[in-house]
């Protein structure tokens, strides 16, 4: 007893009590020499008092041969110790002539019982709440834990009706509720076999409703403890996704029917167009004759309007090319500086006759890799729009430079902007702001289209900041670092 796991206790006739184990050292930190209290009640918490005061009873009066139960003794260290303690009469033992106890000391054990049980609890709570049909089995198989959403779709009262039920009976009652029963059968034996996760396996109920179920076995190292079956109602999303594919298609035709429309109006108008302004120019050739000052001018007339015809063709055929992704895009190295101020002195004598004052910050860096065509063709339509949405003594600024690794170009006026609901919808085609249209100001609404999509090849960014009749500032930025685009 001396060198006991157990604080071993003899409590004698008299009440007197001695500890005969070295283990009250470790268990309760008390030195071997103590000085006990001559009764217990001041070593036992007061509410454990009557639970040892039965015990003791109950085998003093032989109505067990041991008495067993958990009392809380008081610590050397002020706290309370919860030990697991087993009283035995020997008052008829010749030498003994006592009751002997045996505690262990199970604080720490019974903290995380207490904590494992509550934990049950909580999971089987928000199991039971789950909308999803749930069953947890253990590593034989066996269901250890159902909610009531499983009962309702495969079968039984309640959820405590599938408590401790085989495997193979859960599985018959899954695949009893789809149409392709033994098919769906042998696949859910299959996985349940195989031990491996299984996610968004599809489940065509009878009913026509549709389950995803989740198969997630429970492990703990190289130790199998079970495994996890969720059910999830995917009705309304299989539905929905099935809406969304059949309009993707109706949508994706629509669109090729589109392109195909566009660009044969295209091909058909560009024919007419070239011989209109073959005729225009023989027409206006003084070699044809002499014209009058009214023909002149409806003849100025005919060749503007064949030359914005011809520019609106063009930019179907390309906004057609984009859309396709058939555009191709040749890149070198361009001196963007150069480029910007070659477009700006372009459109100086537009800005003039408008009397739109035109300047330009202009700062040089390194060579870009880009399409200089097409690049120039997105500064085309930037300062073409902001001359033509500028009032007179209004202003346009160009402002271009190398951030980093990032050049970066802005084209800012004082125009007639766009409206704020309106800006983010501005860059797709055929989009135009109400406050253009209501000016009668003409355009496509293709020109910030194609910017955009142009940029975008070249894996930039293009953005639009306006305010209406205060004015609008377009930014590109395209990053130098070609392996990185």
């Amino acid at each position: 007893m001396k060198h006991a796991r157990s604080v071993v206790v003899r409590i004698g006739l008299d009440g007197t009590w001695s500890v005969l184990s070295d283990a009250i050292i470790d268990a309760l930190g008390y030195p071997p020499d103590i000085e006990l209290p001559s009764g217990l009640r001041d070593a036992v918490h007061p509410d454990d008092v009557d639970t040892a005061a039965a015990a003791l009873r109950a085998v003093r009066a032989r109505e067990l041969p041991a008495a067993r139960t958990d009392i809380r003794v008081l610590a050397a260290d002020g706290r309370w110790r919860e030990m697991d303690t087993v009283f035995y009469d020997m008052t008829d033992v010749t030498g003994v002539r006592a009751v002997m106890a045996y505690a262990l000391d199970v604080t720490d054990q019974r903290v995380a019982e207490r904590r494992s049980r509550i934990e049950g609890k909580r999971l089987r709570a928000l199991v039971r709440q789950l909308d999803a049909a749930v069953v947890v089995e253990d590593e034989d198989g066996r269901t250890v834990l159902a909610n009531d959403t499983f009962a309702r779709i495969f079968g039984r009262s309640s959820a405590e009706a599938w408590g401790d039920v085989e495997r193979s009976e859960v599985l018959g009652a899954v695949a009893s509720r789809c149409r392709e029963r033994a098919t769906v059968r042998a696949q859910l034996d299959d996985v349940a076999t195989l031990r491996k996760m299984c996610l968004g396996y599809g489940l065509e109920l009878m009913n026509g409703r549709s389950l995803s179920l989740d198969f997630v076995p429970i492990r703990d190292g190289d130790t199998d403890l079970g495994a996890l079956w969720y059910f999830r109602d995917v009705t309304e999303i299989t539905t929905t996704q099935h809406e969304l594919r059949e309009r993707n298609r109706v949508l994706t035709e629509a669109a090729e029917l589109k392109n195909h429309f566009v660009a044969a109006v295209s091909h058909e108008l560009r024919t007419p167009l070239t011989a209109v302004a073959s005729f225009t120019d023989i027409l206006g050739d003084a070699a044809s004759g002499s014209l009058t000052d009214r023909q002149r001018t409806a003849l100025d007339a005919i060749a503007r309007n064949a030359e914005r015809l011809t520019r609106l063709v063009d930019d179907l055929q390309l906004i057609t090319q984009l859309e396709r992704h058939t555009l191709p895009i040749h890149e070198s190295p361009v001196d963007v500086s150069e480029l910007v101020q070659l477009a700006v002195d372009d459109h100086r004598p537009a800005a003039d006759s408008r009397q739109v004052r035109l300047t330009a910050d202009i700062a040089d860096g390194p060579p870009l890799d880009a399409d200089p065509t097409r690049l120039r063709q997105v500064l085309d339509n930037l300062l073409s729009n902001a001359v033509k949405f500028t009032m007179p003594r209004g202003s346009v600024t160009v402002r271009a430079g190398c951030a980093g690794s990032t050049w970066v170009i802005e084209v800012a006026d004082t125009g007639i902007g766009i409206p704020d609901d309106e800006v983010p919808a501005i860059t797709d085609t055929f989009i135009r702001g109400s406050n253009a249209v209501r000016r009668r100001l003409s355009g496509s609404g293709l020109g910030l289209a194609i910017c955009k999509t142009i940029v975008e090849l070249h894996h930039g960014s293009f953005t639009v900041e306006s305010v209406e009749d205060r004015g609008t500032t377009v930014r590109v930025t395209v990053p130098l670092d070609r392996e990185r685009r």
